[in-house]
């Protein structure tokens, strides 16, 4: 005991006298997280000059509110194959290139979005599933999209690396401890922190965050919390990085179109550890880039994008659109789902029939499979050939509970059933024509 006691006197401390009424808090230990933030605090009505600038905005919108700031974490959202990671990649190019690069790029000169808010930063890009070399072949096409001299302009600005090349295993930033069972920093995780800490970088993307933050980060929130507190310890401090993690959305969130932030798949402690969320949707060339999550920032309004072009041409991963623009191709995408779901339906009626009927109906099948443009012209030009077959399908249509008719062909619905009810319910032959002309356009 008198050990311990000269152990306390020697560090100030005397068990045997009581502490004075108006005596100064004791001095916080500058080895904790809670002891350093004691440290710095600042009382209300201090000089608050002491407090380190708030973080500044990487982007904004075309108006000047910040959207994404420097120094925080934020999340990527989508369902698999959404293009996520062209979108990242763009994002990658834009920071790059500097202050007034618009982020997605815009498909026109009158498109309304979101750009850049400060110069040319560097920009690190870690994938997980596509190698180097397809990254660079991607970012070239993203370059070319934007502009001849984009690439060059580009410099040394942008580093693209992927642990795809070593198999892609081996990413997650930490780990569970085989002794106390707590979270700690994996060995790939200190070699992050440690190249982002000297590399100056304006942006660092990992994609996708899963292959980073590790499998039990999806299941587990107490592994989610450590995962974020690792993204969060590269973008330390005001002037640190922004640290997108590209993730996948949850399968209720595909098959229901939403987009907030619960539709990123993983524990919760994932979305509630971040400072912003972005959600991309799609229905076909037609998307749609929702802030669904912005603690620190407004939350901008959702960007209308399209990935193709009028015509049907592909894009280079997703541009920014006017609402009009991504109205027709999602309208043309809806079209073209219903006109495959009236194929396959013809199909398994033709493998039910039997005779003649089988094969009339195969004919039909066959005939509906051809068209990439799906409209109420071409379905009477391919059904034109088989009058009675294609009455019987209209009818089969309307009355079919499986064949949900979109909003917008409310108003063709009554018109679809007069002119399936004036046909006699597939007698042959009987106003074909007017029954093709309910169709939605």
């Amino acid at each position: 005991m008198a050990d311990i006691e000269a152990q306390l006197r020697a560090r100030g401390l005397d068990l045997t006298q009581e502490p004075a009424q108006d005596s100064a808090p004791a001095a916080a230990s500058p080895l904790s997280a809670i002891g350093r933030a004691l440290s710095a605090a600042v009382p209300a009505g201090g000089d608050l000059s002491r407090l380190p600038p708030l973080p500044a905005a990487l982007v904004e919108t075309d108006g000047g509110d910040p959207v994404l700031l420097r120094g925080t974490v934020a999340l990527l959202g989508g369902a698999g194959g959404v293009g996520k990671s062209w979108l990242a990649l763009d994002l990658a190019i834009a920071v790059a290139l500097g202050k007034q690069a618009s982020w997605p790029r815009k498909s026109g000169q009158m498109v309304r979005g979101w750009r850049v808010a400060e110069a040319p930063g560097k920009v690190l890009y870690l994938g997980a599933e596509d190698s180097a070399a397809a990254l660079h072949a991607r970012c070239e096409r993203l370059c070319e999209a934007r502009g001849d001299d984009v690439a060059r302009d580009l410099g040394d600005r942008l580093l693209i690396a992927s642990i795809a090349d070593g198999g892609g295993g081996g990413g997650a930033l930490v780990t569970r401890s085989k002794t106390d069972k707590g979270m700690i920093e994996t060995l790939a995780g200190d070699d992050l922190r440690k190249h982002v800490a000297t590399g100056g970088y304006s942006l660092v993307i990992v994609d996708p965050g899963s292959r980073f933050l590790g499998a039990e980060a999806e299941l587990d929130p107490g592994a989610a919390t450590a995962a974020i507190d690792a993204l969060l310890n590269l973008a330390t401090g005001a002037d640190g990085p922004l640290v997108l993690a590209c993730m996948h959305s949850t399968k209720a969130a595909r098959r229901e179109g939403t987009a907030d932030a619960a539709s990123v798949r993983g524990s919760s402690a994932l979305t509630d550890g971040v400072r912003a969320v972005l959600e991309i949707t799609a229905n076909g060339g037609a998307g749609l880039l929702t802030h669904s999550k912005s603690n620190s920032t407004i939350q901008a309004q959702p960007l209308p994008l399209i990935r193709e072009a009028a015509d049907g041409a592909p894009i280079a991963g997703w541009a920014a659109a006017t609402h009009a623009d991504r109205a027709k191709l999602s309208a043309r995408a809806d079209r073209r789902a219903k006109f495959e779901a009236l194929a396959d339906h013809v199909s398994q009626v033709a493998g039910m029939a039997g005779g003649v009927e089988k094969d009339k109906w195969a004919d039909l099948a066959d005939a509906l499979k051809v068209p990439d443009m799906p409209t109420r012209k071409t379905l009477a030009l391919v059904g034109a050939p088989f009058p009675e077959r294609l009455a019987e399908v209209l009818h089969v249509w309307d009355s079919c509970p499986d064949f949900a008719r979109p909003k917008d062909d409310a108003t063709n619905a009554n018109a679809t059933n007069a002119n399936a009810t004036n046909t006699g319910r597939g007698k042959a032959g009987k106003g074909t024509g007017s029954a093709a002309e309910g169709l939605p356009t």
